[in-house]
């Protein structure tokens, strides 16, 4: 199986230089990659993806996304006094843990920011910059962050209705489905029951099965 373990150095040629290319193969890593005979593997998915998400001028939007996903599960493992697992931001897993936790001493945990950053604070800044470049489900993510008052985000119900909306209009059916919650409880927006049953509709056409049930409560 083909094996590219790691990154290589940033002044390399290749997909190091390709936000598209790095992402591509974060993505062969994560678990799509048999057709071409690369074996899943975790840690690798992440590096490249954490590669794309910083390549120049603005980084690539899904890869920022994913690693921003493995970081907030990052926090709320320490939050719930979890070990430091990581994950290769797929989909599949929305960073789920991957392999066991080192101990002390061991190698540095390589799905933690570079340079000893803050957790929150990058998981943020990444959501926040994919969200600006249009991706879906980091906006929706944001928004979920200004609901609960999560991540260093205070609890602001107006500014998470913006932010659903942004993921509304690029048609993500999770974030119909919360946008609609607010309209229906009036929560950083007017209560307008119609218009949150009229969302609730639309995502449960487009396979959202909690909408599906909400629309049954109706």
């Amino acid at each position: 199986a083909l094996q590219l373990t790691k990154p290589p150095p940033r002044t390399s040629a290749g997909a190091n230089n390709h936000p598209n290319a790095a992402h591509m193969l974060g993505v062969l890593y994560s678990g799509d990659g048999e057709e071409f005979n690369i074996e899943k593997n975790n840690e690798t998915a992440f590096l490249w993806f954490k590669q794309a998400s910083e390549i120049q001028p603005v980084g690539h939007a899904d890869a920022q996304y994913r690693v921003a996903l493995v970081y907030s599960h990052k926090v709320r493992q320490q939050q719930d006094g979890g070990g430091s697992g990581g994950g290769s931001g797929g989909e599949e897993d929305h960073g789920q843990e991957e392999g066991e936790t080192k101990a002390e001493g061991e190698e540095a945990d390589p799905f933690a920011p570079a340079g000893g950053l803050d957790l929150e604070e990058e998981a943020v800044r990444l959501f926040t910059s994919a969200a600006k470049q249009g991706h879906p489900e980091a906006a929706y993510s944001l928004g979920v962050l200004h609901s609960e008052g999560a991540m260093g985000i205070p609890k602001d119900e107006a500014a998470a209705v913006d932010m659903y909306r942004l993921a509304v209009d690029r048609g993500y059916p999770p974030a119909m489905r919360s946008l609609g919650i607010m309209y229906m409880r009036g929560l950083g927006v007017a209560k307008n029951p119609a218009t949150a049953e009229r969302l609730w509709r639309v995502a449960a056409e487009r396979g959202d099965e909690d909408s599906k049930e909400l629309c049954d409560k109706i």
